[in-house]
């Protein structure tokens, strides 16, 4: 049985951004885990529990979009929440139809983010701790 432990992965490049939304969801109570890029997510994969992920859209080398893509072609259905601070609706959509399960953009209001990331493992995660 896959569990979880209510762990976000915040994957962003910018420093800034990164430690603030590290630091609200944890005040909040989850377990986060922040990645400075797509790159350095992929490195780390293989021992990580399942969880959130909060992906920024627009990232220097491997972009969110690409990294979602290539999550679901290796059969990786987590939760996802991009984050961008420049999409049109055509972007949103298609990250959408992706698999993204919710698009928000920056800045976030701070219980806009929590209340998502509650969605997500209520959505995602809540059949799997009553097996």
């Amino acid at each position: 049985m896959t569990t979880t432990s209510n762990i976000v992965y915040i994957i962003e490049d910018d420093a800034d951004g990164r430690l603030a939304t590290q630091m609200l969801l944890e005040l909040s109570g989850w377990k986060v885990t922040a990645f400075v890029s797509a790159e350095e997510f992929l490195a780390a994969f293989a021992d990580l529990q399942p969880g959130c992920l909060l992906i920024d859209y627009r990232m220097p080398g491997m972009s969110g979009m690409q990294l979602v893509q290539l999550l679901r072609e290796r059969g990786v259905h987590w939760p996802v929440v991009m984050l961008s601070g420049h999409a049109e609706p055509p972007t949103i959509e298609a990250a959408l139809a992706a698999g993204v399960s919710e698009f928000l953009l920056k800045p976030v209001i701070s219980a806009d983010l929590r209340n998502s990331v509650r969605r997500q493992f209520d959505a995602h995660f809540a059949k799997a701790s009553r097996d």
